[in-house]
């Protein structure tokens, strides 16, 4: 019989076939340490490609580290909470103590603006709506295209759900333009008890007084000078400038509308909201259309995570 022949006194080889690729890349090493052979002449002995020999497997540290970096270089105004929970969302379930440490190995913190000290004074907070549709706010916000031609976009949303129900953007607005916008927002999504805004010209011109008495919705205003008693869309204004305005031109406004719309999409379905619990507006979602009498609050299951006990100090 053959040397090699399989029963039970047979000698066999001695070498043990390379069939591994980590075996492979091992070999092609100890020749070139060796021989001092070349990594192509090597690679071509023991019969491994050179992009085999350079591969170098990922623990599954460096490849969440890797999707934490894309994750802050794609949402560069988020933090480490929004970060983490939208990670979570994805399917990652990640501790949040190896996630912190890794953001801050990675220096990925965002800087925070000083401000002037101001001097403090007791400020009267407004009811919370308890349900949908029963006060939403609405506001204007500009900005310029890569020409420096201004525009306008018209924020609306939903006090309760804290969902961005329309991002109108044009040149200019007068009182009937908020109000055609306001009846499209109404055949969706229902009929507002009360919009709260600030006293803009658009919000109280006659027509938009008129428009309200028809359709039995209350007008509320804040007091001249003090933007914070309608505090949540001017969160949302600085949300939207800090995400999207602030990072990018656009060439037309056909251009700012179609980025918008993105990215009113995007914060409604992905985007972690802190007032949520870190769950996206859509959580909370209104069917569409229907005067909004069947809109109650739909029960969520939050994340149960002890990120807020963090101490953001390094």
């Amino acid at each position: 019989r053959r040397p090699d022949a399989r029963h039970h006194n047979a000698q066999g080889h001695q070498l043990k076939k390379l069939a591994k690729p980590e075996v492979r890349r091992t070999a092609a090493a100890y020749l070139i340490a060796t021989y001092t052979v070349a990594i192509v002449r090597a690679c071509g002995l023991i019969g491994i490609s050179r992009s085999m020999f350079a591969y170098r497997k990922k623990t599954r540290e460096e490849a969440l580290r890797e999707q934490i970096k894309e994750l802050a270089k794609e949402h560069y105004r988020w933090g480490y909470r929004l970060l983490f929970n939208y990670l979570r969302r994805l399917g990652e379930n990640v501790n949040h103590k190896k996630f912190l440490r890794i953001y801050r190995e990675e220096h990925l913190q965002i800087g925070k603006r000083t401000r002037r000290k101001e001097r403090r004074f007791d400020r009267v907070k407004s009811g919370q709506p308890k349900q949908i549709n029963e006060r939403w706010s609405m506001d204007f916000m500009y900005d310029v295209l890569e020409n420096k031609r201004s525009y306008r976009i018209l924020n609306v949303i939903d006090d309760h759900s804290r969902e961005c129900l329309c991002c109108e953007v044009s040149r200019s607005f007068g009182g009937y333009d908020v109000a055609e916008a306001l009846d499209r927002l109404i055949d969706r999504y229902g009929k507002p008890k009360t919009i709260k805004s600030d006293n803009g010209a658009e919000f109280r011109s006659r027509y938009m007084e008129k428009w309200s008495k028809e359709r039995g919705i209350t007008l509320e205003f804040t007091s001249p000078g003090k933007p914070t008693e309608n505090g949540q869309i001017e969160s949302f204004n600085g949300t939207m400038r800090n995400e999207l305005l602030r990072g990018i031109e656009f060439e037309s406004v056909r251009e700012a509308r179609e980025e918008l719309e993105k990215w009113r999409e995007k914060y409604n379905n992905e985007r972690p909201h802190s007032a949520l619990n870190y769950e996206p507006p859509s959580t909370r979602r209104r069917p569409h259309g229907g005067d909004g009498k069947e809109n109650k609050l739909e029960s969520i299951n939050p994340i149960n995570n002890n990120i807020n006990q963090i101490n953001l100090l390094p």
